[in-house]
């Protein structure tokens, strides 16, 4: 008597091959919880370091608000080497919120003048001789 059934016998390797992919797909479904997780923290992490480490747009000296205000009392004493002295007082001369801290911290000081407006006093000094 011959069997009737519909059932075939698997090729070699297919119940393995099938074990392998669902093995896959169940690491994969494990992991996507996790990458996601770490990307949030990448971006949330780069957001936050931008919020935390401004840096001016247009300034010329390269130095942060977090580099700079360790160095405002040092600046203000002048005993700072002349290349710091300057990156400071670019700094100043273009961020808002150092200016701000620098003249809190000595109100009689006068303003770090601004790169347009210390361009006009070195014309004028040229001029005057």
């Amino acid at each position: 008597m011959q069997d009737q059934s519909p059932w075939v016998d698997c090729p070699s390797g297919a119940v393995t091959t099938m074990a392998d992919q669902l093995r896959r797909q169940r690491r994969q479904a494990q992991l996507r919880p996790i990458i996601a997780i770490g990307v949030a923290v990448l971006i949330f992490s780069a957001i936050g370091y931008g919020l935390t480490n401004p840096k001016q747009p247009g300034s010329q000296s390269g130095l942060t608000c977090r580099e700079t205000v360790p160095l405002l009392v040092s600046y203000h004493d002048e005993s700072l080497e002349a290349n710091a002295a300057k990156d400071v007082r670019d700094h100043l001369s273009h961020c808002p919120m150092c200016r701000k801290h620098f003249e809190e911290m000595y109100p009689n000081e006068v303003r770090a003048p601004s790169s347009a407006s210390h361009e006009l006093l070195a014309f004028a000094s040229n001029v005057r001789r």
